[in-house]
């Protein structure tokens, strides 16, 4: 039975699109903060030539971190929204201190209240973007096993009446979705359950 599955690589995708997003306003923050030109968004697409290749070493810099926490090891479908939402917080604050040490902290300004500026406004729109596409990409994964497009190959351990009527339930409930069983595994004789032949 083959599904079209949703791929970990959509997951990386919307990291990269949600620290871009980022990293134009963050950048954009800095030079008003610290009254650098160029002022606007244009400018920083069109005057800035350093722009460029800052946005691309901030777009590694994210993808390493989420990478080496481990956020694509985990297929879409295995995850938990609320669990996500942890992690997601965690990698966000762990990232956005580093980037306060080695790069933040080199900036002119010395004043306190420009480092917790930029650096909660990172935090924040950072852990922002990279949730809420995050959990769009889950929520996709999840209503697909809720409507049986994908389903996680199973079997039942103890082919017995017992193991019968666990499958039945499962079979009948519409709140457990997601289940391909394959068969059973018993270490007793093959007695017929009258299940068998449904799969």
């Amino acid at each position: 039975m083959q599904f079209k599955t949703l791929k970990t690589g959509w997951y990386v995708v919307s990291d990269v699109i949600a620290s871009a997003i980022t990293w134009i306003l963050i950048t954009h923050q800095r030079k008003i903060l610290l009254n650098e030109d160029p002022l606007s968004y244009r400018g920083l697409f069109i005057e800035d030539q350093f722009f460029y290749k800052s946005i691309l070493l901030a777009l590694i810099f994210w993808i390493t971190v989420f990478a080496v926490a481990g956020s694509y090891n985990i297929p879409l479908y295995k995850k938990s929204r609320l669990k996500e939402l942890t992690v997601s917080f965690n990698e966000c604050l762990i990232g956005s201190l580093v980037l306060l040490f080695i790069l933040f902290l080199n900036d002119k300004e010395q004043h306190y209240s420009y480092f917790y500026d930029v650096f909660f406004t990172l935090i924040l729109l950072q852990f922002f973007f990279t949730a809420a596409g995050r959990l769009f990409l889950i929520t996709i994964a999840k209503k697909r096993i809720s409507n049986n497009d994908y389903l996680f190959n199973s079997i039942i351990i103890g082919n017995s009446q017992k193991s019968a009527a666990v499958y039945n339930e499962i079979k009948k409930s519409s709140s457990s979705p997601g289940y391909h069983f394959l068969g059973f595994l018993s270490h007793e004789k093959s007695h017929g359950n009258g299940v068998t032949r449904n799969l």
